[in-house]
C-alpha cells in the first residue's frame, strides 16, 4: 500500500531536520568558540589598562567595551547566517588598521614590537568591517605572538582584490604544520595562550569571500602570511 512510501519520505524529513538541527548545533558551537576568541585582545586591553589607572584611561576603557558590543554582533549574525559574508559598506582600511594595532601595542608591551605598516592611500575595502577586523586582527595577534622584535604589514588593492601581507622575524613554521595550523583548535606551541582557532576563523571568512590565504616559512626566518579578498 502507500503507507510504506509515506513512512519512508518521513524518515527522510525527520532525517534532513535532525542533520538541519545538528549543523545549527555545531555553527552555534563555533559562534561561541570564535566570539570567546575575539574577545581576548579587547579584554587584555581592558585588564592592561586598568593597571596603569591613568586619567585618559576612562576613553580607552569606553572604546574596548564599544568593539567588544560590536565583536558580540558580528559573530552572532555570523552565527545565524551559517557563516556567509555579505556586501557591506566601504571600509575605511587606515584608520580600522591603526585602531587595532593601538590595541595590539598595549597587550604586547612588555615586548616593544616595531610594526611597519605600509597600506596604500586611500585604500578602502567593500566588504562587512567585522571580517576585515577579524581577518586582520587574529593575523596581527598571531604575529605580535610570535615576532622577535619586528612585524610587516603590507595592504594595497590589485584590481578588484585586497591584498595583506603581513611577515614576522619570528622562528616560523615548517610547512607540514602549515595545514594542520588552519584546522580549529590547533595550536602551533600548546605551550602558548589561546584557543587555537584564530587561523581557522580567518580560513572560514577567507573561504567565504572566495579569497585566499597562504602561509609561507620565509627564507631568512620568520613567516609570511598573504590574503587575498
Amino acid at each position: 500500500g502507500l503507507y510504506p512510501q509515506e513512512i519512508k519520505r518521513l524518515t527522510v524529513n525527520i532525517n534532513q531536520l535532525l542533520k538541519q538541527e545538528r549543523a545549527q548545533k555545531t555553527r552555534y558551537r563555533h559562534a561561541l568558540g570564535d566570539l570567546a576568541h575575539s574577545l581576548k585582545t579587547p579584554l587584555a586591553v581592558m585588564r592592561s589598562t586598568l593597571g596603569r589607572k591613568k586619567p585618559d584611561d576612562t576613553d580607552a576603557l569606553n572604546e574596548q567595551i564599544t568593539r567588544m558590543n560590536s565583536i558580540v554582533q558580528y559573530q552572532l549574525q555570523r552565527a545565524a547566517t551559517q557563516g556567509l559574508t555579505t556586501m557591506g559598506k566601504s571600509v575605511e582600511v587606515a584608520p580600522l588598521v591603526k585602531r587595532l594595532l593601538a590595541s595590539l601595542d598595549k597587550v604586547y608591551r612588555d615586548r616593544q614590537i616595531r610594526v611597519k605598516a605600509t597600506i596604500e592611500d586611500g585604500l578602502v575595502y567593500r566588504g562587512d568591517e567585522g571580517d576585515l577586523m577579524e581577518v586582520l586582527g587574529n593575523l596581527l595577534d598571531n604575529a605580535f605572538k610570535w615576532a622577535e622584535q619586528h612585524i610587516e604589514l603590507e595592504v594595497s588593492r590589485t584590481g578588484e582584490q585586497l591584498s595583506i601581507h603581513i611577515r614576522d622575524d619570528g622562528p616560523g613554521m615548517p610547512g607540514e604544520m602549515i595545514s594542520d595550523l588552519l584546522k580549529r583548535g590547533v595550536r602551533a606551541d600548546q605551550s602558548t595562550s589561546g584557543h587555537g582557532i584564530g587561523l581557522s576563523i580567518v580560513k572560514n571568512i577567507v573561504d567565504a569571500c572566495q579569497g585566499e590565504l597562504l602561509i609561507v616559512q620565509r627564507p631568512q626566518g620568520g613567516s609570511e602570511v598573504v590574503v587575498t579578498l
